[in-house]
């Protein structure tokens, strides 16, 4: 029994493989990059790369992800192909370029007050002289 759904959980994972592969190659020659290059991009060798392709590989969740920002497609989208998810951007990425935008907003709110004391400060002295001089 074991050995059964050992072979079945490989021949899911190899189906699974082939499909992503295919959608990865798909993506590559829509975008006319020759395996070497994405190879590179990728830090892997060619060889790797093409095994990738070619389903005879499983390809960890960070290198998934690698080849999405790639291709600027989500995860979702390499896996199933459906093309719902092709524009769809990785969810926990957008909350976090959220975050930081809040962050450098907030940064730039207390620049903009910061100025603003600066001027008032420099427009009282400049009066204060002009009073004195005067």
């Amino acid at each position: 029994m074991v050995n059964k759904f050992t072979a079945l959980m490989k021949n899911k994972q190899s189906s699974l493989s082939t499909g992503v592969g295919k959608m990865i190659k798909t993506l590559r020659l829509q975008e006319e990059w020759k395996q070497k290059d994405i190879a590179a991009k990728l830090s892997i060798s060619i060889a790797s790369f093409s095994k990738i392709e070619a389903g005879f590989t499983v390809i960890s969740l960070s290198r998934l992800l690698q080849i999405a920002n790639l291709f600027d497609v989500s995860v979702q989208y390499l896996l199933s192909g459906n093309l719902e998810y092709r524009n769809q951007k990785n969810i926990d990425e957008i909350a976090d370029l959220k975050a930081q935008l809040a962050i450098k907003e907030d940064e730039v709110r207390k620049l903009q007050f910061r100025a603003i004391s600066l001027y008032d400060e420099l427009d009282k002295k400049r009066k204060e002289k002009s009073v004195n001089a005067g």
